[in-house]
């Protein structure tokens, strides 16, 4: 599925519809592909339902996907409105898993309320309007997960989900556990070996902008307290340059549409960042024109980062992208 516009909607409209399991438009009759409603038990007055609700619908994900999108309800950018006004923010928390499911979008805020913040690291600011910037491919629970103690309580690991496309792999970390108990993992090469080759892998941290290698320096041990999440980028570095996609958005590789040789295509504006090995000295190019990036030498690599958008609208094109392209002396 493509990438869903963001919309408001309400719940007679919601993917839980009669119509997609009955009748002639049900999902046993219909060769396309339907999107379905995998919970419904969002309630942003109670905080105890949080860590359930992300908890059933990555759980869901796994079963409904081979005949459906997972639709993971509504929810609301910011804490809720009326009664307890003390209550935490959980918009970040929801929002995240929404950046590594395929399918609908749907936020219900209270006018004025929306926490611009967490809005815009799901979205981004297309040449025709907002998108979604979720993933093309279904959430799926990492092997070990599915039925580890991920929901009781005490301290212990986090429930972990993952979502693949042609330029890595995005995986979440999410505090499922019961009366406030606290999240101690970490990730190793033993996690994503299933999904890469013999190349090095790096590693970013949503939580530390931080950039690690497996399986030579893994993050250390990540610790997450009630309604509190991690997302890590993961791509496999061989001989040439990489790109992590926008570290500013949850899902950081949802943004790349198309590479060729050096220059990457982008659907939104934001910080993308690149990774080349060794330490070369380079140059970012946006639609044809040099631009200012910042270069940082981390360990055996170059790390450059390109603002997109300080430069979007001085350097546009009739193309409905955003390229950019590293000028690399040893690769030109």
């Amino acid at each position: 599925m493509v990438h869903s516009p963001m919309g408001f909607t309400n719940d007679r409209c919601m993917a839980h519809s009669p119509r997609n399991l009955l009748g002639l438009h049900s999902l046993s009759t219909s060769k396309a592909i339907k999107p379905m409603r995998s919970s419904d038990d969002y309630f942003p007055h109670i905080p105890a339902s949080h860590a359930y609700h992300i908890y059933t619908n990555i759980v869901a994900s796994q079963f409904l996907s081979c005949f459906s999108i997972p639709d993971f309800d509504m929810f609301q950018t910011h804490a809720f409105v009326g009664g307890d006004t003390n209550l935490p923010p959980q918009g970040g928390f929801h929002a995240s898993l929404r950046a590594l499911g395929n399918g609908p979008v749907t936020i219900t805020d209270v006018m004025d309320r929306c926490d611009k913040d967490v809005f815009m690291k799901l979205a981004g600011k297309g040449k025709h309007g907002t998108i979604a910037l979720n993933a093309e491919n279904p959430l799926e629970l990492l092997d070990g997960r599915c039925f580890d103690n991920v929901a009781q309580r005490g301290d212990g690991r986090g429930i972990r989900g993952y979502t693949k496309n042609e330029w890595g792999i995005m995986m979440g970390l999410w505090n499922v556990r019961e009366d406030g108990g606290v999240v101690k993992d970490t990730v190793s090469m033993e996690d994503v070996a299933f999904a890469f080759g013999s190349g090095k892998i790096l590693c970013w941290s949503h939580r530390q902008q931080n950039l690690f290698r497996l399986p030579d320096h893994p993050p250390d041990k990540f610790t997450l307290k009630e309604l509190e999440f991690e997302i890590l980028t993961l791509v496999e570095i061989h001989d040439e340059p990489v790109c992590l996609g926008l570290i500013d958005k949850y899902n950081t590789l949802s943004a790349i549409e198309d590479r060729i040789g050096n220059k990457w295509k982008f659907k939104c504006p934001g910080s993308a960042v690149f990774v080349l090995p060794g330490q070369d000295d380079v140059a970012a190019m946006i639609e044809g024109n040099q631009v200012l990036s910042e270069t940082l030498l981390v360990g055996d690599y170059t790390v450059v980062k390109v603002d997109l958008e300080q430069y979007s609208s001085l350097y546009s094109s009739a193309e409905s992208l955003w390229s950019v392209q590293l000028v690399v002396p040893k690769y030109d």
